[in-house]
């Protein structure tokens, strides 16, 4: 990108300054290395490229303060991110063969969930510097938030053949693989990313949402506890506090919630960017891998109290909070209908809310999509009461026999064996982390 550009006509402009000084400027051949002057200036086109490095300078500023805990600067009535967008826009319209603003753009776009103008942008900034691997990253991760998880891999992978740091790469295409529902390869991934780099914080936080969407609880508390020792980072709390409350502690899981609410109060999760590939100048304190994770402490709360008291009413029901996230969950799940993790996330809002039905049709539909999300077969014990659970939780234990739960979940399952739910079939495959796991160690052993 400019880089190049300079050097290349820094290293012209030392030719001409020879010539003239040794007194060369007729030799033959010379020309064709030294292009008239008017040429260079049509060409390299300095001033406008100037103008537009500059508008997407201040808007990388903006970028950097929305998640960084910084005061947002006095950029209007939308903030930071509007502003940059604006910024982008103009630099665009100053420069249209300056890569920069298109691939900034088509980020801060993302980053405003409008997924369909982003590809555009990035696709024209890898045409106008096909070299730059970021771009190709940024490309990839477009695909993925657009629910594109294959041509997201394929990206991806293209990408890691072409790349030194592979690490970040591999991280980025195990959330891929685990949100197409390819548990085994995401472990894969996430294991591949560990060897690579050991201190990677990114790549246990991965294994940790693998193994909890597998079922193998304790696992994944020991990846989870093992991620926020390199690193805190508060959504990896909520991994903890949910593993707590389903094995009975729960005085653990409301210390996992307290650090939570402690780190969000600096203000959204500022999860490091280079951990996932980005520059360190292109790092604005963004986890485009968590956009879909609806679940909070008070939701979690609802849900253990259920389980506590299966008859009592959610107190979470009807509370303007629960509507807010069951629209953005619906909104989700309208662009991304076969998604397992959205109806996964629908299944744990609506049995915080107490809607046991809707709970029970999403779960089942979860399972359905990805045999390999046993956790929800604990969620369905919840939803089921004491009408069925017994069922859900005896296909739980075949594959864990001795997972440590509370002790509610064998109250709510000893009640009749006949479930008028209407259990999906078995999967027709094992469990795929159990699998990976037997075969080749986890690093979190």
């Amino acid at each position: 990108m400019a880089p190049y550009i300079v050097s290349t006509k820094r290293r012209r402009f030392f030719l001409i300054g020879l010539s003239c000084l040794l007194g060369l400027g007729n030799i033959p051949g010379l020309q064709e290395i030294m292009p008239p002057a008017t040429a260079q200036v049509e060409y390299w086109n300095n001033e406008p490229r100037k103008r537009s490095q500059n508008l997407s300078s201040s808007a990388l500023n903006h970028l950097k303060n929305i998640n960084a805990g910084k005061k947002r600067s006095r950029s209007g009535k939308g903030g930071d991110l509007v502003e940059a967008v604006r910024l982008l826009e103009k630099a665009i319209q100053t420069d249209p063969q300056d890569p920069l603003p298109h691939y900034l753009l088509g980020i801060a776009l993302a980053m405003q969930e409008k997924y369909d103008k982003t590809l555009p942008l990035l696709q024209k900034a890898n045409k106008l510097d096909p070299r730059e691997e970021e771009i190709l990253l940024a490309t990839g991760l477009a695909q993925h938030l657009a629910g594109n998880y294959e041509k997201a891999i394929s990206i991806w992978e293209k990408l890691l053949s072409r790349t030194s740091r592979k690490a970040p790469i591999l991280v980025c295409i195990g959330h891929a693989r685990l949100r197409h529902g390819e548990l085994e390869e995401a472990v894969e991934s996430f294991d591949r990313a560990h060897e690579q780099e050991p201190g990677l914080q990114a790549a246990h936080e991965g294994m940790a949402r693998v193994y909890f969407l597998a079922g193998d609880l304790e696992k994944a508390r020991v990846a989870a506890e093992h991620a926020q020792s390199i690193e805190s980072y508060p959504p990896v709390e909520l991994i903890l506090a949910e593993i707590a409350f389903l094995q009975g502690d729960r005085s653990t899981a409301e210390s996992h919630l307290k650090a939570w609410k402690k780190g969000l109060s600096r203000g959204k999760p500022n999860k490091s960017m280079t951990q996932i590939g980005f520059s360190r100048q292109h790092d604005f304190r963004w986890d485009p891998f968590i956009v879909d994770d609806f679940d909070s402490a008070e939701a979690m709360r609802a849900r253990n109290a259920i389980r506590q008291a299966p008859d009592k009413a959610s107190r979470y029901s009807g509370k303007s909070s629960l509507r807010a996230v069951e629209a953005r969950v619906d909104q989700a799940l309208s662009n991304k209908p076969s998604d397992y993790f959205l109806k996964h996330q629908k299944g744990l809002i609506a049995l915080a809310g107490g809607k046991k039905e809707e709970a029970l049709k999403s779960l089942r539909e979860s399972i359905s999509l990805c045999p390999g999300n046993q956790v929800d077969l604990l969620n369905l014990v919840l939803a089921s009461g004491n009408l069925g659970g017994g069922a859900w939780l005896k296909r739980y234990r075949s594959v864990y026999p001795n997972a440590r739960l509370a002790s509610t979940f064998d109250n709510l399952a000893a009640a009749p064996a006949t479930d008028s739910t209407k259990e999906p079939p078995a999967p027709q495959k094992e469990i795929p982390v159990e699998k990976q796991a037997e075969s080749s160690p986890s690093p979190f052993d």
